[in-house]
């Protein structure tokens, strides 16, 4: 499955919302993914609130600071978690 997207994508255009979806099914965490999808204002990023497919991506920071963007409706910001006991994130 993830061949024949990247395949597609040399061509046209893959949403990167399809591309988490398909990672998070693998077992990755594709959290820059889904940043790009709320960048490009995918309509289906309302469906992280209830989706349990997301489930295992929401204690992570980055997760947080997304849902916190879409609920506040930030428009091209960048999304950052907030910083924690341990200071920023590496990357």
């Amino acid at each position: 499955m993830v061949e024949q997207m990247k395949h597609k994508s040399l061509h046209g255009y893959v949403p990167p919302f399809n591309l988490a979806i398909v990672y998070l099914g693998m077992g990755e965490r594709t959290l820059d993914d889904l940043e790009k999808a709320c960048r490009a204002h995918s309509e289906w990023m309302s469906q992280l609130k209830m989706d349990r497919t997301f489930d295992p991506l929401r204690a992570e920071p980055r997760f947080i600071a997304l849902m916190k963007c879409i609920n506040d409706g930030c428009q091209g910001q960048e999304i950052r978690p907030a910083q924690s006991f341990y200071g920023p994130r590496r990357s």
